[in-house]
């Protein structure tokens, strides 16, 4: 029954496994699900770092606008920008602003074309390019689609004319529309749609972040292009909103202009500005709720607002610079750690109960989600639903099964055995199902015992009919008793007579069976002498029974017909064992036992050979004993029968 339970089991993990796979790779409640977990392990296990302080956001802000003007402002404020910033030390400008079509002043617009050229290493500019729709996170990351820029007529020629540095600002989207990746670069596969400033190696259109790492750090950026190429990478993002410094764009703007000299900024910011903007990379965009330009991060799924775009740009950046972004592990591994889960689960899950298993699954479930946590520190992320699933709903349905199919198997197993074996022993059986019988015939060494009551017949035809059965029921009930507490089969009443059985049911140790099968009939004798004192006080007839034993091999099954089946033993040893029942009229005894019986128990038995026997059936004599008692309690039952011996011929023919 074991081995049963373990094909079921594998069985139903390989269903589940399958069913958790194919419903990953279509349902999109899994990939939100693994998203937002995600976001919890970077809430409780990475949580808030230090911004680089080499990194400052200039953001275009309510209080710039203010000051400013509205938004779109004309273009020499940016030129300006970028002189008093470089001019400060600050080692990049990056605007992470659309400069898409010409301005309505075409002097401003040739006065930042003119400032870019001057600083051409020193400044990127944003292009924008449509990305579609966004590729699942499964796996390397790396998407299918074939994102095409928008026209590049349409972004401003003065700017083109200058060779300025672009990157593209798009990032994708996730499911649940948080920003967690962006590329490198997206190979754009042609040579003659962008012009070669906005390109890398006229294949490659970088993104924003790499095109600010191909000007500080050229060669750290050919490295990564190399490695990652065009693959989504997570960013490691260091923190919420307003994690990095941030200062309002009209504070520099407006340095040096009357009543806003070093001193005054000086008490604004806390620093000097030289030294506030030395060796600063410094990123310049929107911020301010009017713009648009604020984005849903992890960071904001824990309670933050959103992101603005230019930090979302910051993180990536730094990412690229630290050769650190989180790295979802193949997504073939996800799927083997998910049938591993499910099979194995539900292999082990064969071998105990419940509440072991219900252990067994916890500790699994925690020592993977420690592991799961380990990696993520080390910046690789691996699911963490999807196994935990298979393990919930493997336990859950292994063990709904063994209820529903393995107790409806046990319940028909107590109907079954609870007329022929005691119901310690049918429990034994359920708790051990290996032992459990087949139902199937086969072949055991067994131990079988017959009693008959000594002229019940003619007793019965003299005796009230209820008389008959108050002795007949009281009886039967004791003898049956005494079978249950030795762990006997009751086999059946053949009218008063009682066939009982040992070694047919569980586990089969022929000594063992034996003794009990004598044991049992000693103590059915012992009992008589309480039950006819009994019957003598209430006026009745008193019984005497006898009992006949033998040991062999014998044919164990369910036989009989369509109609009524009966589990019991046929055989010659059965046969014998009845025959022998009839000798003690013979022999004057009590209780009869083969010499099979005798030689399984003589260590421990008081015997008396009364000589062998012809029984039909058999060619060889048998060697029969008069069983009287164990001998701790020698003589018992010599002083229980209370006859004389009666000595019979040393060979008797018996029919």
């Amino acid at each position: 029954m074991l081995w049963k339970r373990v094909l079921i089991n594998l069985t139903i993990g390989l269903v589940l496994g399958t069913v958790i796979v194919l419903a990953k790779q279509v349902l999109p409640m899994f990939e939100r699900i693994e998203l937002s977990l995600y976001n919890t392990r970077f809430e409780t296990f990475r949580g808030v770092r230090q911004a680089p302080d080499d990194i400052v956001i200039l953001a275009i802000d309510e209080a710039s606008l203010e000051e400013v003007g509205n938004f779109p402002w004309t273009r020499d404020v940016y030129a300006q920008m970028i002189e008093k910033l470089l001019g400060l030390g600050a080692r990049m400008v990056a605007f992470d602003v659309m400069f898409a079509t010409p301005s309505n002043f075409p002097e401003a617009d040739q006065l930042l074309a003119d400032t870019l050229a001057k600083y051409q290493d020193q400044t990127v500019l944003a292009s924008k390019f449509d990305y579609g729709t966004t590729s699942r996170i499964s796996g390397s990351g790396a998407g299918e689609e074939q994102d095409m820029p928008v026209d590049a007529a349409s972004y401003t020629p003065p700017l083109f004319e200058a060779d300025s540095s672009f990157g593209f600002v798009d990032f994708p989207e996730d499911l649940d529309g948080q920003i967690r990746r962006g590329r490198l670069a997206k190979d754009i596969q042609t040579e003659e749609l962008l012009p070669t400033a906005m390109t890398v190696d006229g294949r490659y259109e970088p993104s924003f972040a790499f095109q600010m790492l191909r000007l500080l750090e050229p060669a750290l950026a050919a490295d990564l292009l190399a490695r990652y190429g065009e693959e989504l990478l997570w960013i490691n993002y260091s923190g919420g909103p307003q994690n990095h410094t941030t200062l309002s764009y009209y504070i520099p703007l407006k340095l040096g202009q009357p009543g806003f000299g070093r001193d005054y900024f000086t008490q604004l910011v806390g620093e000097r500005p030289e030294d506030f903007f030395k060796d600063k990379i410094v990123l310049v965009g929107a911020t301010a709720e009017a713009l648009q330009d604020n984005k849903n991060t992890p960071f904001v799924a824990l309670g933050n607002t959103k992101m603005p775009g230019v930090e979302v740009h910051a993180n990536m950046f730094d990412t690229l610079r630290q050769d650190q972004p989180y790295r979802p592990v193949d997504n073939r591994v996800n799927l083997l750690i998910i049938f591993g889960f499910a099979i194995g689960a539900a292999m082990l899950l064969s071998f105990v109960g419940p509440l072991g298993g219900l252990a067994l699954v916890v500790t699994v479930a925690a020592a993977y989600a420690v592991a799961n946590i380990a990696a993520f520190q080390q910046r690789t992320v691996l699911d963490l639903f999807s196994p935990l699933l298979a393990l919930a709903l493997v336990y859950a349905v292994s063990y709904a099964y063994r209820f529903l199919i393995e107790e409806r198997e046990k319940r028909r197993v107590r109907r079954f055995f609870k007329s022929y074996v005691s119901p310690q022993l049918v429990e034994e059986l359920l708790k051990n199902p290996e032992t459990m019988p087949s139902l199937k015939s086969e072949r055991r060494m067994v131990s079988i015992l017959f009693s008959d009551i000594a002229g019940f017949t003619s007793m019965s035809e003299s005796l009230p009919p209820d008389e008959v059965e108050h002795i007949l029921n009281e009886y039967l009930t004791a003898m049956s008793e005494i079978v249950f507490e030795n762990e006997g089969t009751l086999d059946k009443y053949i009218g008063d007579a009682v066939m009982a059985v040992w070694g047919n049911v569980g586990p089969s140790n022929p000594k063992t069976d034996a003794y009990k099968a004598v044991n049992t009939a000693i103590q059915m004798q012992r009992k008589l002498i309480e039950l006819r004192e009994k019957w003598l006080s209430e006026g009745m007839v008193p019984l005497q029974i006898r009992i006949g034993l033998n040991s062999g091999e014998a044919l164990v099954g369910n036989f009989g017909s369509a109609q009524k089946m009966d589990y019991t033993v046929i055989g010659d040893a059965v046969n014998t064992a009845a025959r022998l029942e009839g000798l003690n009229k013979e022999f004057g005894t009590s209780i009869i036992i083969s010499q099979s019986t005798y030689d399984l128990v003589s260590d421990q038995l008081n015997g008396r050979h009364c000589g062998t026997v012809k029984v039909k059936g058999k060619e060889e004599p048998v060697s029969v004993y008069e069983v009287l008692g164990w001998r701790d309690a020698a003589g018992a039952m010599t002083q229980m029968r209370g006859t004389k011996w009666v000595k019979g011929s040393n060979e008797t023919q018996w029919n």
